[in-house]
């Protein structure tokens, strides 16, 4: 008896592919999509009957500014149960000064060189959806920095660590690890002022 699979992609989108198995006769669907774009909201999706393990791939949001960086993309696979409610976040694009929805650090609001903040985490959770719950997270990318327009890269999201960030007149952020995001750059020589963490 095969085994009853669903594919979703969760990029700034979500797309679900349903093979299932009932009543122990195989029974190929028609390719479902369903598409989750940004919304800045938490979105659900209802596991449907005779599905039972689904393949996720999440992109998280990217750093704002022209140099800010992709988010990762993650790709897992999870055991679900028919009718059981998933919530889904799609992370933002970092914006300067501001971070992206869904955990995009803010960078620092001065008034030369203005940085960019990173970009939010795009997630997939089981109840009761909490922090706790996450079965599946992207990192967001992080931002361009302040200073010079030819050395502000923000660090790219994915690997076990993510990259970290370059800024010619204070020191970049740190790339997220697996268990939390990476730290906020320093400012400009002098300047106390820091990005905010992811």
């Amino acid at each position: 008896m095969k085994k009853n699979k669903l594919t979703l992609n969760l990029k700034a989108l979500f797309i679900l592919f349903t093979i299932v198995t009932c009543s122990g006769s195989s029974v190929l669907f028609a390719q479902n999509t369903a598409t989750f774009n940004f919304t800045g909201q938490v979105q659900e999706w209802i596991v449907p009957p005779c599905v039972f393990q689904i393949n996720v791939t999440a992109r998280g949001g990217r750093g704002g500014g022209n140099l800010g960086a992709n988010g990762a993309t993650v790709s897992g696979t999870l055991n679900v149960t028919p009718g059981q409610v998933l919530q889904i976040r799609v992370g933002g694009q970092g914006a300067c000064p501001q971070g992206g929805w869904n955990g995009g650090g803010n960078s620092w609001a001065g008034s030369q060189g203005q940085a960019c903040g990173g970009g939010g985490a795009t997630d997939l959770r089981f109840a009761p959806y909490g922090l706790p719950n996450r079965q599946i997270v992207a990192a967001g990318g992080g931002g361009s920095g302040g200073g010079n327009p030819n050395n502000t890269n923000g660090g790219v999201g994915g690997c076990l660590t993510g990259g970290n960030g370059q800024n010619s007149f204070g020191q970049g952020g740190t790339g997220g690890t697996q268990t939390a995001g990476g730290l906020g750059g320093a400012g400009f020589a002098g300047n106390p002022s820091f990005g905010q963490a992811g």
